[in-house]
C-alpha cells in the first residue's frame, strides 16, 4: 500500500515550483473500472487564493460556476461562455477564458498524456483512493499542465488537477507567476460530481 506523510495521517502533496498545498488524505482500496462521460447540469467549486505564495485564504463570494447546459462559467461577478475545445469523443475538453481543461472520457485513465488546442497534459500519479476534506474519492489521477494563458510573455501558468475516474475533477492548484510575482489558487469541488464526471455519478 502505498502512504505519503506521517503522524497517521496520509497526505498527498501537490507541489508547483516552491509552492505547494496540502488537499488529500489516506491512500487505500481500489476502484472497479467504468467507461464514458456525461457531462451534465452545474458544477461549482469554492476558490482559495493568495497573490504571495504563503497563505490561501477564501475569496470573498469567489466561486467558478461552470453551467454545462447554457455553457456558461461565472466567476466572481463576472461571466463568460464556455466552449468544447475538441469534437474527439475520445476527450471532454472545455475552455474559456483564463480556463483550459481536458481528459480522456474512456475510465480509468490509461493515457499517461494528450494535447488539445497545443496545451499538454501529463498523469503524475494514480492513487486508489484519497480524503478530500472529509469525503473519499477513489480511482484518482493527478495530472499536471502548464499553460500561458494570461496574454503576457512573462507569464507562466501552471496546474495541477486532482481527478476522479467517476466524479471528474474534484480540485485544481494553480500557480501563476507575473513579471515573477507568485500567485496561487486552489479550487475545491462544491456538491458530488465535478468536471467530466461519469453519468453514474449521481446516482
Amino acid at each position: 500500500m502505498d502512504r505519503l506523510g506521517g503522524g497517521g495521517v496520509n497526505r498527498v502533496k501537490l507541489a508547483i515550483s516552491s509552492s505547494a498545498a496540502l488537499i488529500a488524505g489516506a491512500l487505500l482500496g481500489s476502484s472497479a473500472p467504468v467507461s464514458g462521460a456525461e457531462p451534465k447540469g452545474s458544477v461549482e467549486y469554492e476558490v482559495f487564493a493568495d497573490a504571495g505564495g504563503v497563505e490561501l485564504t477564501t475569496l470573498p463570494s469567489a466561486r467558478a460556476n461552470f453551467d454545462l447546459d447554457k455553457m456558461t462559467y461565472v466567476f466572481a461577478d463576472t461571466q463568460s461562455k464556455l466552449v468544447s475545445c475538441t469534437s474527439d469523443a475520445a476527450f471532454f475538453c472545455l475552455k474559456t477564458s483564463g480556463f483550459h481543461f481536458a481528459v480522456p472520457t474512456p475510465r480509468p485513465l490509461k493515457q499517461q498524456g494528450w494535447k488539445i488546442d497545443e496545451v499538454e497534459y501529463r498523469v503524475e500519479r494514480q492513487l486508489p483512493r484519497i480524503e478530500l476534506l472529509g469525503t473519499t474519492f477513489e480511482d484518482v489521477s493527478i495530472i499536471s499542465s502548464r499553460q500561458a494563458m494570461c496574454g503576457s510573455a512573462a507569464c507562466d501558468v501552471r496546474h495541477q488537477y486532482v481527478f476522479s475516474a467517476v466524479r471528474g475533477l474534484v480540485a485544481t492548484l494553480t500557480a501563476t507567476s507575473i513579471d515573477g510575482t507568485p500567485q496561487i489558487q486552489v479550487d475545491l469541488l462544491r456538491g458530488k460530481c465535478g468536471l467530466a464526471a461519469l453519468a453514474s455519478c449521481g446516482k
